[in-house]
């Protein structure tokens, strides 16, 4: 796969092939079961395609250390209380819509630049069933919504 990127690839803030690898390989790490479902490849433009997918994970105890800390803690809040929305969570499946959009360097043909997008907040609200509880889940969350 390395040889796909050319060296100085790009993805949100983290730059280097060596250094993109590391950051899918641990995102990957953070849930149970990770699975995608490709639906859709679109050439943007020259050089530029999209894929659209489905990302499937479970929510593990990994999931709220690395990505929702919050949760973890115990709050004094009677209306959703953290802990009790981690618990409620924690082995929860979420299906959610995603893309990547691939950058192609033009003289070499590898990706350059790779820019992702993830809807947590259509996944977290057909599990949670409410904004409230998806705002409070995703306060202080180390994930880009």
């Amino acid at each position: 796969m390395k040889n796909s990127f050319v060296f100085d690839v790009v993805l949100g803030d983290v730059n280097g092939v060596d250094a993109v690898m590391e950051l899918l390989h641990r995102n990957s790490q953070y849930f149970d079961d990770p699975t995608v479902h490709l639906k859709q490849l679109e050439e943007v433009s020259s050089g530029i395609v999209t894929a659209s997918a489905t990302l499937h994970v479970t929510i593990s105890v990994s999931t709220l250390c690395f990505l929702f800390p919050r949760l973890l803690r115990t709050s004094l809040s009677k209306h959703c209380p953290p802990f009790a929305l981690g618990k409620r969570l924690l082995g929860e499946q979420l299906e959610c819509e995603c893309s990547i959009t691939f950058f192609f360097d033009k003289a070499s043909g590898r990706v350059a630049r790779l820019q992702t997008s993830i809807n947590w907040i259509g996944a977290l609200f057909r599990v949670l069933g409410n904004l409230k509880e998806v705002s409070n889940v995703l306060d202080g969350a180390l994930i880009i919504v």
